[in-house]
């Protein structure tokens, strides 16, 4: 015995009642017609039109077709003479009756066809639609993780179900959990039982050329099922999860390729600033060693060689610094001491550093008559400072000033650090990069003799690594530049 489920026999009801109507109403009519005796044509017209209103609000052909059969019937039955039966005295009915049957076939078919050809430009319209949505959805995700929710979501809401995804590596191993929309909007990992998925689930395969992304679980439908739409739709939508997720596999593979080439890159800079400028001042200690030690000079000589030696010493141990420490931030292994210290004290500890490898240079300090306090790692900052005052006095002729100042903003809770020069500035064309990794001015001869451009950049990095910025400008008073470190200000208080 054939089973029907409720949907399907729900849809048999409405046809055969709407063919019932349709063909009741033309006879009705009929015999309204027929007591003010109008001709049989009239109510062959009707029941014609029963027939297209049958074909149009009915699902399938046949329906349209039993239709026209039974409206010939009927108008044997009911209009002709003998009445109330089959028979046909009249030659000319069985004639009258075979073109409307033809008649009424040929309209019910037209009819149908293009209520189906508007059916599925209707359907094609929909799924073009929802596969644009989707797509256009898809392409804002930049993690895997990110474009499962998605398609959960998308497939939940097409389709009013709760659906679900099982993520696979291109091995075939499936993840001990499956994502599924539990409420509107609402998306859980759930553990899941594998003997419990073909019972509860159609599964959908998301895959490439190279493996499968996953499972697409949909809950299973007792009334029927998808139908044939339904499911093309779902294998459409399928195909374009699929692109999504492997654009973004491809993205993660790009950045990583990139990142490396970065990193190469980085090396390469490295190593080659690095040959090129601890040559310099290693052949001036060896050259200087050599001096003192075959050559009889005078104390004053040997004082003056020594100091030599050391300034150029105390460049190489600023460069090892600078190089760990940048190494250190890039790699995100610099982990940082924060301590409360007396900003007043980190100024001094840097002036004195530079001071003592710059002997014939004097900086001038600017602080005001509070004690200020940062939570910092002091020996960072100190370092941060000592490269801007380094930088300071290498673009500073020695008769003009360099200057450190300290202001504290109470309002804002921040402390500036201001390291500003008389010398030239800063080119407008090297403003914008005055902070990247190796870049020095090609208009400097200072730069490109000695420096391979880590300083600022390194004095950057340790301004952002303690949650503040640091700022390049050039002076609006008069010929220089101005270097700005902003941090957070723990306490002010007044000396008295």
């Amino acid at each position: 015995m054939l089973q029907t489920t409720p949907k399907a026999q729900k849809s048999l009801l409405k046809n055969l009642g709407m063919m019932i109507l349709c063909l009741l109403l033309p006879t009705a009519i009929g015999f309204l017609f027929i007591s003010f005796k109008l001709s049989d044509t009239t109510i062959i017209l009707l029941y014609l039109f029963g027939v297209v209103l049958c074909a149009k609000f009915t699902d399938g052909f046949y329906y349209g077709i039993n239709a026209s059969v039974i409206a010939v019937m009927l108008f044997n039955y009911f209009f002709t003479d003998p009445l109330f039966t089959l028979r046909v005295n009249n030659s000319d009915y069985p004639i009258t009756m075979l073109i409307m049957m033809i008649i009424s076939l040929l309209i019910s078919t037209l009819t149908s066809q293009e209520k189906q050809s508007a059916t599925l430009a209707r359907h094609s319209a929909l799924q073009a639609t929802t596969l644009y949505n989707f797509t256009n959805t898809l392409l804002e995700a930049n993690e895997i993780e990110q474009a499962q929710e998605i398609i959960v979501r998308s497939f939940s809401d097409t389709f009013h179900t709760k659906a679900a995804f099982l993520p696979q590596t291109k091995k075939g191993q499936a993840a001990p959990y499956l994502l599924q929309q539990i409420q509107a909007n609402t998306i859980k990992h759930r553990k899941y039982r594998p003997e419990n998925l073909e019972r509860e689930f159609s599964s959908w395969p998301i895959k490439n050329k190279e493996g499968a992304f996953g499972l697409l679980l949909l809950p299973k439908i007792k009334e029927g099922g998808f139908d044939e739409a339904q499911k093309q739709l779902i294998h459409s939508m399928c195909a374009c999860a699929a692109l999504g997720l492997d654009r973004i596999e491809n993205l993660h593979q790009y950045m990583a390729s990139q990142e490396k080439i970065t990193q190469e890159q980085y090396r390469s800079n490295l190593l080659r600033s690095i040959s090129h400028d601890l040559r310099t001042p290693l052949s001036g200690i060896m050259g200087t060693s050599e001096v003192l030690m075959r050559l009889e000079i005078s104390q004053e000589e040997r004082i003056q060689m020594a100091q030599g030696i050391y300034q150029e010493a105390s460049w190489l141990y600023s460069l090892v610094e600078n190089i760990l420490n940048l190494t250190r931030m890039e790699e995100g292994h610099l982990i940082l001491n924060k301590q409360e210290a007396l900003a007043e004290e980190i100024i001094e500890a840097a002036c004195s550093t530079v001071e003592k490898r710059n002997k014939d240079r004097t900086i001038q300090v600017n602080i005001p008559s509070e004690i200020i306090t940062v939570d910092v790692d002091e020996k960072l900052i100190v370092q941060l400072l000592v490269n801007l005052l380094e930088n300071a006095i290498r673009h500073t002729p020695q008769e003009n000033k360099v200057e450190i100042v300290l202001e504290a903003d109470p309002i804002k809770k921040e402390v500036r650090f201001i390291v500003q020069d008389e010398g030239e500035g800063i080119g407008k064309e090297d403003l914008p990069h005055i902070f990247e990794p190796f870049y020095t001015s090609s208009q400097n001869q200072k730069d490109r003799a000695r420096g391979i451009g880590l300083g600022l950049a390194i004095c950057r990095s340790i301004a952002q690594a303690h949650d503040g910025e640091l700022t390049a400008h050039n002076r609006c008073d008069r010929s220089g530049a101005r270097f700005i470190c902003t941090l957070l200000m723990t306490e002010r208080k007044d000396l008295s």
